[in-house]
Order: structure tokens, then C-alpha cells, then sequence
């Protein structure tokens, strides 16, 4: 069975997320995010390849993030709402 070079790469981000755990314990891959560059981070991986200068890009997005689940990101999200910016 051939893979192309998106399948590695997903599951490259996938590894990523599964040395993580939430704060509220959610520790599968596929419920938890990079909040708030999880969109950027995704991106960037499938549009460039593993061995591609992005990398390091990728990887400061990703230390500069927190790995939350998809429902505390939400709540934080929507939390940051409620405050207005100053």
C-alpha cells in the first residue's frame, strides 16, 4: 500500500499532539489542538514537506502554543470574548 507525502506528514503532527495531555485530561491526538496556531501549524505541514526549511517555523509555532482539546479551546475562545482588548 502506497502513502503519498500528506499521509507522513499527518501523522508527523499527530506523533506531535500524542506527547500531550490537556488540562482537563483529554489525551487522544485526534480531540486535542495547538491553541490558538493549530490552523497555521496544520498548513503549513501539509503544504511543505518534513524536510522542508518551514520546519523550524512550524516548530516555533508549536513551542509558543498550548495543547488544549477542542471543547476547552472553545471555551477559551470564547472567553477571550467577553473581555474587551485594551
Amino acid at each position: 500500500m502506497k502513502t503519498d507525502g500528506r499521509d507522513k506528514r499527518r501523522r508527523w503532527l499527530k506523533n506531535q499532539l500524542a506527547k500531550y495531555t490537556c488540562n482537563c485530561g483529554e489525551h487522544q491526538p485526534h480531540r486535542l489542538m495547538f491553541y490558538p496556531h493549530h490552523k497555521k501549524i496544520r498548513h503549513l505541514n501539509l503544504r511543505y514537506g518534513l524536510k522542508h526549511n518551514k520546519r523550524l517555523e512550524i516548530e516555533n509555532l508549536i513551542m509558543e502554543s498550548s495543547v488544549l482539546c477542542w471543547n476547552c479551546a472553545a471555551d477559551q475562545k470564547e472567553d477571550l470574548r467577553m473581555f474587551p482588548e485594551f
